[in-house]
């Protein structure tokens, strides 16, 4: 289900790339994706080889929960408070059978006030707190297949 998960996303990734319509976004978009082409490699052979030995996906479903949660609690804390919608509109889902954690907010604006308008400057709470959370997954994932 992982490696599937992560063919999925990786094709998404080449198909959006083809799909970009200006030049500096489909150079950028090229850019990323041979980077990661790569790390998508040797993380497949990675979970394909230790999960068979000493992983079990109960193991790996807790550390997406965890990082979700975490996550979660992370961009509530972070987000800037005027009413408290915000923060209060941010919640957690767990998908794909436990494999995936998707934490959003639940107001129309999110996004303006993260990533900013030309009117308003951004005030960021949910990329700090992916940054935040992705090394510490990444890290979690690393002793899982070790």
């Amino acid at each position: 289900m992982i490696v599937t998960n992560l063919l999925t996303l990786h094709n998404q990734l080449k198909i959006h790339h083809w799909q970009t319509k200006s030049y500096a976004e489909h150079q950028a978009f090229g850019g990323y994706y041979d980077a990661v082409d790569d790390l998508f490699d040797r993380l497949v052979e990675a979970i394909q080889g230790k999960l068979r030995k000493n992983v079990t996906l109960t193991e790996v479903k807790q550390a997406v929960a965890t990082n979700g949660a975490e996550m979660t609690r992370n961009a509530q804390r972070l987000a800037p408070v005027d009413t408290g919608r915000l923060a209060g509109s941010i919640n957690l889902s767990i998908e794909d059978g436990g494999m995936t954690a998707v934490t959003r907010d639940g107001v129309h604006y999110g996004k303006y006030v993260d990533m900013g308008t030309r009117f308003m400057s951004a005030q960021p709470f949910m990329t700090p707190a992916h940054n935040l959370q992705a090394e510490k997954f990444k890290r979690d994932m690393e002793m899982l297949v070790k």
